[in-house]
């Protein structure tokens, strides 16, 4: 097979340009994408706003845990305070079994991005009699678990969804490590579908002073409406 300088195959020089392309900014949320795409990406990851997500790593174990190729990839973009993704696959197990799915990302806050000052969860699924579903996240400063712990946040069957919020981080770079799980217990039944993580940024000082503008706005409009 010919090659490119260097000794690149021109196969995979192809598969990794296709991937490149596939989560540029420009076409990241046009088209499916897969956990398995990220992990390919490796240094390279996606932007989403204004949030650098890359060096995917995942590590599945149990009874027939999804692959990184059956796990559904979609960007969360409408908030551009709020980026994050969401994670959709079929984990299920029933009496004696679990699937666990361990994933571990680093975060970077690109020039220009605000300081990061919480994440959120939510996960949609359930369990009945001794099954649990469970999702365990931790945050760090720096580029992997060494830094500094910066939060961590559970989630169950009970609890669906969460957040929490530490002193702004101006970073750069964050490791995330993510772990979550369906058992069965002895005699129960557990699955999820889906799970949902966001970062949230502090607002520039002129986003808010817009928004405080317009509450200015609505009270006045209010007081007026009240004297008519």
């Amino acid at each position: 097979m010919k090659t490119k300088k260097g000794g690149l195959s021109l196969r995979s020089f192809a598969v990794v340009i296709a991937l490149a392309l596939l989560l540029s900014p420009t076409w990241v949320g046009a088209v499916a994408l897969t956990l398995q795409n990220l992990i390919d990406l490796g240094a390279t990851g996606t932007i989403i706003n204004d949030k650098r997500f890359y060096n995917f790593t995942y590590t599945p174990t149990g009874d027939g845990t999804p692959p990184a190729s059956a796990i559904a990839f979609t960007p969360l973009t409408a908030n551009p305070l709020d980026p994050g993704f969401r994670l959709n696959s079929g984990w299920s197990a029933g009496s004696g079994a679990f699937q666990d799915s361990f994933i571990t990302y680093n975060v970077e806050l690109l020039k220009g991005a605000p300081p990061l000052h919480d994440i959120s969860a939510s996960i949609v699924g359930g369990a009945s009699g001794t099954g649990v579903v469970s999702l365990d996240e931790s945050i760090f400063r720096g580029v992997d678990d060494s830094g500094t712990l910066l939060a961590t946040l559970h989630l169950d069957q009970t609890i669906k969804s969460g957040e929490v919020i530490f002193a702004p981080e101006t970073g750069p770079i964050f490791f995330v490590e993510k772990d979550f799980e369906v058992n069965g217990g002895r005699d129960g039944v557990a699955s999820l579908s889906s799970v949902t993580n966001r970062m949230s940024e502090l607002p520039e000082p002129a986003t808010m002073l817009l928004f405080g503008s317009g509450l200015v706005g609505l009270a006045g409009y209010a007081r007026k409406r009240f004297k008519k």
